[in-house]
């Protein structure tokens, strides 16, 4: 459970990152641009590399909207994948991969962001128009977002309050409807420099942007595998899918497979990674 220092009303509050809003709380909970403070407007950067000229505040975030969807087939298998912009990216070649199977595929609106997001979006994911019935897979992951240096970044006491809150969300799902869960693993950032206001590396098609580190990527991992064990949920290994296909541990680059300087992958990479996760649902 989260702690109740995590509820406190911080709506309006100046901050930097999530971690110092209300997590918890039903308003105030996002970090995010503030839409009372003076121009320039859109100048909520405040985190790490950057100049302190935030005009960050504690709101609320919108959790999207599903648009445009048709019903699952009579008898289908209905999937419902939750994740950021690498769920995102899998997305398309999952649903074809998994169609011929009689799978009904379908991705929460938009991106999930970080676990701070994705807990309190977690009724909205769940609840799809023109899908009555409950889901009978749902995968899911977070990480990434909440590793970047920037306003998302949360920390690892905040990241395993929230997985625990929403891993155990999903089992009371699970627990209602005979659902099958399915934890992936979050994907590895390659040794790259990082982006800093002031440099040395301040390109940001040129540097990890925002920076982001591996090292916080194996802590959160680690973190999120003792809590979905304990659990007894199932876990695709996506990380050591990635290191290894990319030349092992610390790798700096992975040539025709991840975007340069990038956490992002290749027409290739993405459809890679889609097998792997195809594969790993037609085996819950």
């Amino acid at each position: 459970m989260l702690t109740s220092i995590f509820a406190t009303t911080l709506a309006g509050m100046p901050c930097g990152q999530d971690s110092d809003c209300a997590l918890m709380g039903q308003t105030g909970w996002r970090c995010m641009g503030d839409p009372t403070a003076p121009l320039p407007a859109g100048n909520c950067f405040q985190g790490w590399g950057h100049h302190t000229n935030s005009t960050c505040s504690c709101q609320e975030d919108s959790c999207g909207t599903y648009t445009n969807v048709t019903a699952p087939p009579a008898g289908s298998t209905k999937y419902l994948m939750i994740g950021d912009s690498v769920s995102m990216g899998m997305e398309k070649d999952v649903a074809a991969t998994l169609l011929p199977h009689n799978w009904y595929t379908i991705h929460n609106p938009g991106n999930a962001a970080n676990a701070n997001k994705g807990w309190h979006c977690m009724t909205n994911f769940t609840t799809v128009p023109n899908v009555t019935a409950p889901f009978d897979v749902i995968s899911y992951n977070f990480g990434l977002h909440g590793i970047a240096k920037d306003i998302e970044m949360l920390s690892t006491s905040n990241y395993t309050s929230l997985i625990t809150s929403i891993t155990d969300f999903l089992l009371d799902y699970k627990k209602a409807h005979g659902t099958k869960l399915l934890w992936v693993t979050t994907t590895p950032v390659p040794n790259d420099p990082v982006w800093t206001e002031d440099g040395p590396c301040n390109v940001t098609s040129q540097c990890i942007f925002p920076a982001r580190f591996n090292s916080d990527v194996v802590e959160f991992n680690k973190i999120a595998q003792e809590i979905v064990d304990k659990a007894g949920i199932p876990t695709l290994d996506l990380y050591t899918f990635v290191v290894n296909k990319c030349g092992g541990p610390g790798y700096k680059t992975c040539d025709g497979f991840q975007l340069p300087h990038n956490v992002h992958y290749t027409a290739e990479g993405w459809t890679a990674l889609a097998s792997q996760m195809s594969a790993a649902l037609l085996k819950l």
